[in-house]
């Protein structure tokens, strides 16, 4: 991967994060709970920013 090259640095932060918080989870467990969160935020960037707050 070189997102580094591509994403900003606080959303490279919030994605590595997400995907730490999700990896305890089965995949299907991981994206269903993914998915129901996405829907409550309207965009990309507050989901993230929420996110990083949170963890």
């Amino acid at each position: 991967r070189r997102e580094e090259k591509i994403l900003a640095p606080e959303v490279l932060e919030g994605v590595t994060m997400l995907r730490r918080s999700l990896i305890s989870l089965n995949p299907v467990e991981a994206m269903e709970q993914l998915s129901s969160t996405l829907k409550k935020f309207p965009s990309n960037k507050e989901f993230l920013e929420k996110i990083r707050a949170i963890l």
